[in-house]
Parts: C-alpha cells; structure tokens; sequence
C-alpha cells in the first residue's frame, strides 16, 4: 500500500482504474470478497469498504450470494482514443522532469491518450498563455500542471479551476485552490536525511537554497528541516541558513565561499536543489577544500546517469511514482468533478560517500 493513503482508498483506486480501463468489462464479476483479502493483504472489512465507494459511484452492483459484478461504465470515462492530455512543466533538466515526462506519456497511452508537453520555462506569462490556449482545445481533456514560482496564484489557472475544467497539480501544491495534487513527501525524506546526518555526527548544517518566498516546495523543505533540526534539539539559527537571491552562477560560488569562510563551524551543507549543490561543490573548491574531506554535502535531486551521482549523496524523488499518480487522479477528476485529493510519495535518500562521519560537537 502507498504512504499517506488508507488501505480501502489504495484498492478503491485500484478496482476503479481497473474497472474505467476496461481491465473488467460491464456485466462481468470481480473477485470476490477472500480473493481480494488475498491479493491486497487486508481484512475482509477493508475490502468491504473499499467495494461500497465503487457502488456509491454507481460501478459495481453488489448481488447477495452471488457477488460484485461491474455496471455500465458512465459515458464520460468511454473515452475515445484520439483524446489529448496536457502536461505542463515550469522546469525541466535531467535532474529532475526527464522521469516524470516518461512515466506520464506512459500512463497516459494506458488509458488511450496523446500527450502535449509544453514548458513555461518558470514565467508565469507564459504559463497563462499555454493555459488558456490548451484549455480551449476541445481534444485537450486536462492538464497535469506544475505551477511556477510566484508571489500570487496565476488567475488564469484560477479561472479554468473555478470552471471546473479538469487540473492535476503536481511538485507544488498551492494552497486555498480545490485542485488535486501529486507531490514529494517533503517532511518524511527530510526527516530521514537529518537523522542520517546527525547520526554521522554533523550539528552544524547549512541550510542552502534559492530564495523560497514564491516558491511552496522550497519553503516546505526549508520547514522540514527547521522541524526535523529542533526534534533533535538542535538549533537552527540565522547563520544556518543561505538564501541566494540571485541567478548569476559566478555570484552564487562567491557568495557561498564568502557564507562559508564567515561560519567555520558548519561541516555540512544540505542544499535544497541540484544545481545548487554544485555550485557549493566549486565554492568549496575555490577556497581549496574538498567534499568530504573538509564539508560534506547531500541535496535535493541529481542526475542519476551523471558521473556526479555516483559521489553526491542526494535525495531521490520518485518521478515515475508522481507521474503515474497524477494520471491516475485525473482519469478520476473526469467522474468526480470536485475532487480535491492530496497525494504525498516517498522518497529515497541515496548515500555515495560525500557525508563524512566526525565526532560529535560538544554543547
């Protein structure tokens, strides 16, 4: 079963997706009751469950003595096999989107769509455009979306949101919007990856990343590791944390070089994305040092075909899981017009080396 979902609502969606993708066809009779105790691993009550949301949504008649059999599946989930689903990202790089893009063309053929994918390159102009203009598309039958970083919500997403047109949000969930959402589990992997440090003896641990005011996943990292530090009792004060305010990689290297040499007593870094972690990777250089010799350092994200991640411990979000997810909630959003489903996949700390273990700081 997923993390963060009952039981009942994992074999729900199961059943559903099943049922809608012609898996069972109308008439015909699904497992029955200590069949499906067996294949999930859960109590008859749990299925039982389960099976009474597929009646309420009208798929499966239950028949006393004889079992479930499915129903007549509605005609708004008949799709037809020309049909297009827009995915929308505001970034991509290998190091992450390359595996979210696969695995959503993936599902998507499963179910007999045509994917459009479109990058709005983190401007939310643009962002509008491709949103009004996908959204008028009579073929373009939703859209799985990560918004960009910004101060206020995009009011063209709003718009399209308030007329019930089908959206999946994906990586940033954007609080007060009854839109789905597919995301990290932020918190937990956090979790994991301070205990892992503190474990490897590093208190003193840097905090380094873009700035996070327009931006919900970099401050629920930010907060993670904020709660994750004081569980432990440990303080995260001022000067651990780095927030670049700019883009200019040059700037940024002198930036954290200057950060490191007023703060001698930090020995980790933990950096909330990739490309920021090699930019700590040169500014540590540039001072004459090396990983994990003198800092160690683990990140957010990596490219996993890049002679880096064999030497960067890093945190592995799970594309192919969120991509597959967010599809799921979709062929689901076109039958349930108001869902608002939260979904929160794990993710996978990878260690290769560039943590060192020192000895514990003293008071």
């Amino acid at each position: 079963m997923k993390a963060n979902m009952p039981a009942y609502m994992e074999i729900y969606n199961d059943l559903y997706l099943k049922i809608i993708g012609g898996e069972y066809k109308d008439g015909e009779q699904i497992q029955t009751e200590p069949e499906l105790c067996k294949k999930y691993y859960v109590s008859r009550i749990t299925i039982q469950k389960a099976l009474s949301m597929l009646v309420e949504k009208g798929l499966i008649t239950r028949i006393s003595g004889k079992g479930s059999f499915v129903n007549t599946v509605p005609k708004v989930e008949q799709m037809e096999k020309k049909e297009f689903i827009a995915f929308v990202l505001s970034d991509f790089s290998a190091s992450y989107g390359m595996g979210m893009l696969k695995s959503v063309e993936k599902s998507l053929a499963k179910y007999g769509y045509h994917m459009i994918f479109r990058n709005s390159d983190n401007n939310k102009e643009i962002e509008s455009e491709i949103l009004s203009e996908l959204s008028s598309i009579p073929f373009v039958k939703g859209i799985i979306i990560q918004p960009v970083f910004n101060e206020y919500f995009n009011t063209e997403l709003i718009k399209i949101s308030l007329r019930k047109y089908p959206l999946v949000l994906i990586d940033r969930n954007l609080e007060g919007l009854t839109i789905p959402f597919v995301g990290t589990d932020n918190r937990a992997i956090v979790e994991k990856t301070i205990d892992y440090l503190l474990e490897r003896g590093h208190e003193n641990i840097a905090f380094v990343s873009p700035d996070a005011k327009n931006n919900s996943s970099l401050k629920e990292r930010f907060k993670a590791f904020c709660d994750a530090c004081n569980q432990h009792g440990v303080m995260v004060r001022q000067e651990n944390r780095l927030f670049l305010d700019g883009t200019d990689r040059e700037e940024n290297i002198a930036r954290i070089a200057e950060y490191l040499r007023e703060n001698p007593q930090i020995t980790c870094l933990f950096t909330a994305q990739y490309d920021i972690s090699r930019e700590v990777g040169e500014a540590i250089a540039s001072m004459g040092k090396s990983i994990p010799s003198d800092y160690s350092v683990v990140t957010f994200d990596n490219i996993a075909e890049a002679e880096s991640a064999k030497t960067v411990d890093y945190i592995r979000q799970n594309e192919t899981e969120i991509g597959a997810r967010a599809v799921e909630v979709l062929i689901r959003r076109f039958a349930e017009e108001n869902l608002n489903e939260k979904i929160y996949i794990s993710a996978d700390l990878v260690v290769n080396g560039s943590v060192k273990a020192i000895a514990k700081q003293s008071g």
